[in-house]
């Protein structure tokens, strides 16, 4: 139901908020802020809409494989995401959970994948949970909690991208996901606008449009 779903993008001044916990505390206080205006049922943010192309990839290995020394593990699609990213978007969860504001806070080293990743590298969505993968030979594993159905991220007419959609941390632009059946009225948007000012009024509020038009342009 993309003509339900609001979409709009919030840049939080990196000056103004340096730590990562400041930022992840003030998204969490837009998101449950957005959530009081009338009409509005659910409320989450993600890093990168559908049907946006992104292209930020990170080389991914997988704690039960074995790569050589010289070896760079396969570049995969990268996205941060948010408690209920995908349950406000549309996506199916195939297996596991989603994040929560807990898992986000406690810093909890936990990763969701797509259904095509999960595929891929363990046969099935119900396979990868428990699974570890990390991007870096540096960074601690991350344990797959959830898989979610594909979601063609280049267009329509484009296959899907294998995704690793990471945990929001210190990300200071995120797009937030507002479904209401208010979507795309001058009315709705003039009160989207007063309640994330309500929070902080030097943030900047970009993309304001439904799902649906970036459907239709895609």
């Amino acid at each position: 139901n993309p003509e339900t779903l609001q979409t709009l993008r919030v840049s939080i001044p990196r000056t103004a908020y340096k730590a990562d916990a400041e930022l992840l505390r003030l998204h969490e206080a837009v998101a449950e802020r957005l959530a009081t205006v009338n009409g509005v049922s659910e409320v989450s943010l993600i890093g990168g809409l559908p049907m946006i192309p992104n292209f930020s990839q990170d080389p991914i290995a997988a704690s039960d494989r074995t790569y050589r020394p010289d070896q760079i593990p396969p570049l995969r699609r990268f996205i941060t995401a948010a408690p209920s990213s995908f349950r406000v978007l549309g996506a199916p969860l195939i297996a596991g959970r989603e994040y929560t504001w807990a898992d986000i806070h406690g810093k909890r080293q936990v990763v969701i994948i797509s259904e095509n990743f999960a595929k891929e590298y363990w046969g099935s969505a119900q396979a990868a949970i428990g699974k570890q993968i990390r991007s870096n030979p540096n960074d601690p594993w991350s344990e797959i909690i959830g898989v979610v159905g594909d979601i063609r991220h280049d267009g329509v007419d484009r296959p899907a991208p294998s995704t690793v959609y990471w945990p929001v941390r210190g990300n200071t632009s995120m797009a937030y996901l507002v479904r209401t059946s208010r979507a795309g009225t001058e009315a709705l948007a003039n009160e989207l606008r007063q309640a994330i000012w309500a929070v902080n009024g030097s943030m900047p509020i970009t993309e304001m449009r439904t799902m649906k038009y970036v459907y239709d342009r895609s």
